[in-house]
């Protein structure tokens, strides 16, 4: 079902199901993609949307908390292949961003 949306001049367009696709994967590192079923009704699809609106609003929260600390070295970087910012850490001198070594020194 389509709908015209004249304020934005964009159609709006029900869906229903929802193909999420990844770069890449905990499994062997390939790209993998979930189907998802939204829902037979606009209710039920609006409960599962809400429930990722949550769940992104909180990702958006914590990141302009950590933000709003101004200390780079609360960014802890990630060793996922497809990220940048494992690979990126080790130009920056020592002690200025979050280091493994830090985590280490916590522990003990």
């Amino acid at each position: 079902m389509m709908r015209s949306n004249k304020a934005n001049y964009l159609p709006k367009i029900d869906v229903r199901m929802l193909r999420l696709m990844y770069l890449t994967s905990h499994k062997n590192d390939e790209a993998v993609f979930l189907d998802m079923d939204l829902g037979a009704s606009k209710e039920e699809r609006d409960m599962v949307l809400d429930k990722v609106h949550e769940e992104l609003s909180a990702i958006w929260t914590e990141i302009q908390e950590l933000v709003s600390m101004r200390d780079p070295k609360v960014f802890v970087h990630c060793d996922r292949s497809f990220c940048f910012c494992h690979k990126l850490r080790p130009k920056f001198r020592s002690g200025t961003v979050w280091e493994r070594s830090q985590e280490h020194l916590k522990k003990n």
